[in-house]
């Protein structure tokens, strides 16, 4: 299979600002695109993050195999019908919230950064930790159609205003952490932010549910009391945090028992860690990506649906590489990033410094790889694709 050229041996006979990309590390094959947007948008910085030279086992086809065949519920895709270009050849297992396995081809479109590297989809490699003057008409902008762009917090708040608070209290970008929410709670919100999420878990309990539609619940026999779930109403998870499991009775329980465990840090302050309020939900949530991703190597929305970066590390040391993944979703990085250029863009924002934290890698196929859907599939086609069917 022919290989992508290393950036030492491309021709440096080109004009300024191809030079200087492929100066700053970048293979040919990603310069090309990216002086494009560097000559639209002079502003914005790209930078490179070469995988394989954090760590020479972590080649492409590593990488690949890792987010595959080593784990084949680690990449997963919707298991409605429109997706079916994306769906695994030889599994018809439904996994988690009615996803199916994506396909070795699916897993390679999504992961190749040269697939987005356009001025939609690029977004999915913004640095969340680089300051952009981010204010709170663009983060109202991320929210809007949403049930939070008109809607109040119990402290008086906005969403709007309190997320955009949030966000320069823990130097992470306001429009991400509202990107996140839309992603996770969509436009109506989940059982995991109504408050009565543990009436839901006793009723599939009491009922012994086991599919709810087209969606696996798999509600256990015994082991819990009516009282103990009930117990969890009045609890909020706005971020979907360790909300993940096979069924929805394990991804709602979990997901809840977080809420419960909430923000130990904030004991004092609040009276008790629990967030048992919308607004703590939405602070301590944003604390634990701020910590636990965002501050371990997964500084971009790409990095935490795929975490190839070797110096992600456990508490004792351990690498968090593959399975310490925010999503399972192959899509969730573009569509995240694509909600956040789409606030941008409406403000006309677009014109800010933006960082852009890039990753290559080793052996990588000459060209990017190829979609498998071949722009059937309107949702999730790179926007560079779109345009060129247009001319």
């Amino acid at each position: 299979m022919l290989r992508a050229e290393t950036p030492e041996k491309q021709n440096k006979n080109q004009d300024p600002v191809l030079a200087g990309l492929t100066a700053a590390g970048f293979p040919v094959s990603y310069a090309e695109l990216l002086a494009k947007l560097q000559k639209q948008y002079p502003q914005w910085q790209f930078k490179v993050l070469d995988i394989s030279k954090l760590k020479s086992q972590y080649t492409w086809d590593h990488v690949i195999y890792m987010e595959t065949d080593k784990s084949p519920r680690r990449s997963l895709i919707s298991g409605s019908s429109k997706y079916a270009f994306y769906f695994h050849p030889d599994d018809e297992t439904i996994y988690d919230a009615g996803c199916r396995r994506a396909s070795r081809a699916a897993v390679e479109y999504f992961m190749d950064p040269r697939n987005f590297l356009n001025e939609r989809d690029i977004f999915q490699f913004l640095d969340l930790t680089a300051s952009a003057r981010i204010d709170e008409r663009a983060v109202a902008a991320a929210l809007r159609g949403t049930f939070m762009a008109k809607g109040k917090l119990e402290n008086g708040s906005s969403y709007a205003e309190y997320l955009t608070e949030v966000g320069k209290k823990l130097n992470v970008n306001a429009v991400f952490l509202a990107s996140r929410v839309r992603q996770e709670q969509g436009l109506h919100g989940t059982p995991l932010i109504s408050g009565t999420c543990g009436s839901l878990l006793s009723k599939y309990y009491q009922e012994n549910t086991q599919t709810e539609g087209r969606f696996t619940v798999l509600a256990p026999k015994e082991g819990f009391t009516v009282e103990e779930l009930e117990k969890l109403n009045g609890l909020y998870n706005f971020f979907n945090i360790d909300a993940a499991g096979y069924g929805r009775f394990n991804i709602y329980l979990r997901g809840m028992r977080e809420a419960q465990r909430g923000t130990p840090e904030m004991a004092i302050d609040w009276g008790a860690p629990q967030w048992d309020k919308r607004w703590k939900a939405l602070y301590g949530g944003a604390v634990k990506i701020a910590a636990h991703y965002i501050g371990n190597y997964q500084n971009t929305i790409y990095l935490q649906k795929w975490n190839v970066d070797p110096r992600s590390r456990t508490a004792k040391g351990y690498s968090r590489n593959f399975w310490g993944q925010y999503m399972q979703n192959i899509g969730a990085a573009l569509s995240e990033g694509r909600n956040m250029q789409s606030s941008f863009a409406k403000l006309n924002m677009l014109e800010l410094p933006f960082v852009f934290l890039i990753p290559i890698y080793k052996d990588m196929p000459a060209s990017a790889a190829a979609d498998p859907a071949d722009g059937k599939c309107a949702y999730y086609r790179s926007h560079s694709y779109k345009k060129s069917a247009e001319k």
